[in-house]
């Protein structure tokens, strides 16, 4: 819901957990009118009765809900996107040939693929045709066949990857030459076109050959994602797949090439927000493959000679872009574009809402991207709950965009509804689409949880600003207007993990905590987090992962100017045991359909944002409320490390320092040492606030070497804590957020906290991962079983011979102290002593 990029994906995403990365790899918008506040509809977004509009029952459960038998819940990992950008605090990890990003993406993508399918296989369930295409297959093959001859003595006379584009090139245009010009693609050769990332940290790539959308002009030049329908990559001599045994070869080359492809498909998909999408590789002159993707996972091909086998590329291109008038298989068939009139009507009532008219000067500023997308509203007919399926116009840029290839791929954008035409201002939602994992359970559930709790106890959700939700949407319940089963995936590689569409309709809008007016601002948005917490925790809802991009500042700001904090996103969150209860009674037609984790095996799930996750989920802890208070505390410190004017020894590199590692053991040894460090920071309000609630996230995390009993956090505590050095004095009236820009890691001239501390713990807990793995007979890298807590402890503590650190594309090598022992940096001090730096403040 935020326009920050480091939101979870949960990030990995989408949020991420544990990096049990490396496992498979060893080497990846002037007038009068006020602003309305949000409707007051009923809260119970999921429920509803018959009604004359069309409409959604979300309290019914699909066919294809999984049973408790078939799901597994799996950890979230960093998967390339927000989640993975959380780590990505030096420039040095921003770059195309960054070691640990290039390992992410070959795990993630190792991890995502389902295995080959047969040639009839794949036209049969992956790219099926509604009617029989062979006549029209084998005109289109008959007329492309005249160019086969020259496009084989041409290969045959290749000599590298460049001489097998231009046969092949030349033959896929002979082939769409005839297709209608509403559905024709432009193919150019593109290997020398740098196509920008979808987002600001992301390199630009090149794809060799690309394939346009439908319908554009043949003049057209391709140079960006909106335009690519799909790309071909081509290959001299490497085959991503082993034939042998169907699996991903494990080699260098096959890696980085199924990286670059899986980028490829991964711009497509966040481009366009569509379903799935095909792209393709050449390799050994003359041989292909096609890969289709989804949010849930990938499937390949068989390898085929497209030389010999010459009704396969007719077959593929043309069910790919003739089977719907003006769109290809696998674009989102409830999404469409509005007409020019359309938006110049939307624009007019949205000028009806003093801050978005202000905002948005112009119909092409506020229209420019907009899209119109169906979601569900919940209405009150005839005294009965409904929830009716309405067109939503979008304005302005997208709020977000998880920018990741699997997952929940979350994008939020600003709408109004098209049949919103009160006298008043039209209420501005925020929509989000993502997709859900099928052993989850639905968002909607937590929210109406929330809204009845605080209905029955009389809390003003809207006093307390909280978020509302007003409808939800399952795209792949049947029975609809749109093909249903366009919108679950179909390619995850386990059963149970599988993914389904949906929709929220939520309020109020958001804008990024980054953007903060001052740091008490900042304390003020976190101590709202805390409320919002606590009313939740009181209704049996955990979040499970408070982070910088689910605590938003209102987009609109109030009658004094001030933009008020909320709390959302509860697609990780679960019910405590009462929680459940109270949702089975409230919710009982729901409830007893319901078929997804339980709770005991759900609360053990690891669910987090990396850089926010509590210590003791990090050590394999269930999880707790407490937890989500510490997150908080670590928020803080983030925002701090990223926004403000801090004193920290190690400057700009101060956040890679402390969040930059990429284990948990690493994670949760280089938390624990902060804490026995004065933070560095100007005295005042703020320094105090930190301290205080440092010595509670202590209290919550007290030394495994002297096992004491630990004292978790409360939300009263907290509150209390926030509301006392809120009350004084001395804040700065506005130290607004300064901009976080990556620095550049230069290891040689670096101080050592960098280099003994963040090198020597990641380098170490990385090694330990190397070591965890091993060899199977076909030489591909297989997990062995992972080591308990008290297992990794006993190793490190072994006794090690001398040998040098492996030096990784963004850190000099260095020694850990103590050969092979924790960093003496991150040791808990001796009982009764303190460390204390001169005006920085804290003592322990």
């Amino acid at each position: 819901m935020s326009t920050t990029p480091s939101n979870s994906a949960s990030v990995p995403g989408e949020s991420s957990g544990t990096l049990d990365a490396f496992r498979a790899l060893a080497t990846p918008q002037s007038t009068s009118r006020p602003t309305p506040a949000a409707p007051r509809t009923p809260p119970t977004s999921g429920t509803q009765s018959t009604g004359n509009p069309p409409h959604v029952d979300s309290s019914q459960p699909s066919a294809a809900q999984p049973s408790l038998d078939d799901v597994k819940v799996t950890p979230r990992v960093p998967k390339p996107g927000p989640s993975a950008r959380t780590l990505y605090n030096t420039k040095n990890l921003q770059k195309q040939d960054a070691t640990r990003p290039r390992l992410m993406w070959a795990e993630s993508m190792m991890k995502g693929f389902k295995g080959v399918v047969s040639m009839e296989t794949f036209f049969k369930e992956y790219l099926p045709s509604s009617d029989d295409d062979s006549a029209a297959v084998t005109n289109i093959q008959e007329r492309a066949d005249v160019s086969l001859s020259t496009a084989k003595d041409s290969l045959d006379a290749a000599r590298n990857e460049n001489g097998t584009s231009e046969p092949l090139l030349n033959y896929l245009k002979e082939v769409v030459s005839n297709f209608p010009e509403g559905n024709k693609p432009v193919i150019q050769d593109t290997h020398n076109t740098e196509f920008p990332g979808l987002n600001k940290h992301e390199h630009p790539t090149k794809p060799d050959l690309g394939m346009s959308r439908p319908g554009l002009s043949a003049t057209i030049i391709i140079r960006v994602w909106t335009n690519m329908g799909t790309i071909k990559e081509l290959k001299w001599d490497v085959d991503l797949i082993d034939a042998a045994t169907g699996r991903i070869r494990n080699s260098k080359e096959a890696r980085d090439a199924l990286v670059q492809l899986c980028k490829s498909g991964r711009n497509l998909l966040g481009e366009h927000g569509g379903c799935h999408v095909y792209v393709l590789t050449g390799f050994n002159r003359s041989l292909c493959r096609i890969f289709r993707f989804d949010r849930g996972g990938f499937v390949a091909t068989e390898a085929f000679d497209w030389l010999k086998e010459t009704d396969i590329l007719p077959r593929f291109l043309h069910r790919l872009y003739n089977t719907f008038p003006g769109r290809m298989v696998g674009d989102d068939d409830t999404i469409s574009i509005p007409s020019k009139s359309e938006k110049k009507e939307m624009y007019d009532r949205l000028c009806d809402n003093a801050h978005y008219n202000q905002r948005y000067q112009t119909v092409e500023e506020a229209t420019k991207k907009s899209l119109w997308i169906k979601a569900a509203v919940n209405r009150v007919v005839d005294n009965k709950t409904v929830s009716e399926v309405v067109r939503c116009f979008t304005f302005g840029e997208p709020l977000s965009i998880v920018d990741s290839l699997f997952g929940r791929a979350t994008r939020v954008y600003r709408v109004i509804l098209e049949d919103d035409k009160s006298e008043s201002a039209p209420t501005v939602f925020a929509l989000k689409d993502s997709w859900r994992q099928t052993c989850r359970r639905p968002e909607v559930d937590y929210y109406d949880v929330i809204a009845r709790y605080c209905e029955k106890n009389n809390i003003d959700m809207d006093e307390e600003g909280m978020v509302r939700c007003h409808g939800s949407l399952d795209l792949a319940d049947e029975g609809q207007s749109w093909d249903s089963s366009l919108h679950v995936t179909s390619d995850a590689a386990e059963q149970g993990l599988e993914r389904r569409h949906t929709r929220l309709l939520l309020t109020p809008v958001g804008g990024p905590l980054n953007e903060f007016k001052s740091t008490k601002a900042l304390a003020k948005a976190l101590s709202v987090a805390v409320r919002h917490l606590q009313i939740a925790s009181d209704a049996g809802v955990m979040h499970r992962d408070v982070s910088e991009g689910n605590l938003l500042l209102q987009e609109a700001p109030d009658e004094h100017g001030e933009q008020k904090a909320f709390l959302l996103d509860w697609d990780y969150a679960e019910f405590t045991p009462e929680g459940l209860k109270f949702f089975e009674t409230e919710f009982e037609t729901r409830a007893k359909k319901s078929t997804y984790t339980e709770i005991k095996k759900s609360l053990k799930d690891f669910t987090g944002t990396l850089p926010f996750i509590a210590i003791g989920v990090l050590e394999r802890n269930a999880h707790a409320k407490h937890h989500d208070l510490e997150s908080i505390y670590w928020l803080l410190i983030w925002m701090m490390l990223r926004h403000t004017a801090h004193t920290e020894r190690d400057g700009p590199l101060a956040c890679n320092a402390l969040f930059g590692q990429w284990t948990d053991d690493a994670r949760s040894t280089i938390k624990r040492g902060h804490l026995d460090k004065p933070f560095g920071y100007p005295k005042g309000p703020l320094l105090n606030l930190l301290d205080d609630l440092a010595r509670q996230v202590k209290n919550q995390n007290p030394s495994l070497r002297f096992r004491d009993s630990p004292k978790h956090m409360t939300h009263e505590e907290v509150l209390a804590t926030f509301a006392t050095h809120l009350a004084s004095d001395g804040w700065p009236p506005a130290d607004k957020a300064i901009e976080f820009s990556a620095p550049e890691l230069k290891t040689e001239t670096h101080g050592l906290s960098i280099q003994t501390v963040h090198q020597s713990v990641s380098r170490s807990s990385q090694k330990r991962r190397a070591d965890e793995l091993e060899l199977d007979g076909d030489g591909d890298y297989v997990p062995t079983t992972r080591l308990t807590p008290a297992e990794s402890q006993r190793k490190r503590s072994a006794p090690k011979r001398a040998r040098k650190d492996e030096t990784n594309s963004n850190q000099a090598p260095t020694r850990s102290r103590g050969g092979g022992k924790k960093p003496t940096a991150t040791k808990q001090p001796e009982p009764g002593r303190s460390r204390k730096v001169s005006g920085t403040g804290r003592q322990r």
